[in-house]
């Protein structure tokens, strides 16, 4: 991940406290890069699958949590203490696409829990990776 809060790419956003010695230690980011890949979809699913680069802004309210909905997908990073993220249709039934628990504290790279189509998941599998800072473009 790029963080060099000295590059004009880098827009600082509010301090994330969980983060700040780890992370975030040269700046807390208002935007974040998500990529996804290796999702797959459960017949007879035919909604999104949430493959791709996601453009994520900082909450305005809480400093750990970047958002976005684009593409019919609501998708939600807490990158903190216990860091998670959740992409959830957006548009159906709110159907979740991925979900990523991290019990560690401050991680950018989540694995899918959702790992096989027969406990009534629609889209299973797939890795998420958080970048921010030069190394990224909007």
């Amino acid at each position: 991940m790029g963080e060099d809060p000295d590059s004009e790419e880098f827009t600082e956003g509010r301090a994330c406290p969980d983060c700040a010695a780890t992370l975030f230690a040269d700046g807390t980011p208002k935007y974040i890069l998500l990529t996804v890949w290796g999702c797959e979809a459960c017949p007879p699913w035919t909604g999104p699958v949430p493959n791709g680069a996601f453009r994520l802004t900082q909450a305005e309210f809480v400093p750990c949590l970047w958002m976005a909905v684009t593409d019919g997908l609501d998708i939600g990073l807490i990158i903190g203490n216990e860091s998670r993220l959740e992409i959830i249709h957006d548009g159906g039934e709110g159907e979740e696409l991925f979900t990523g628990n991290l019990p560690g504290a401050c991680k950018d790279e989540f694995e899918s829990i959702q790992d096989n189509c027969w406990e009534g998941w629609v889209v299973v599998g797939g890795t998420a990776r958080a970048t921010w800072g030069p190394s990224i473009h909007f």
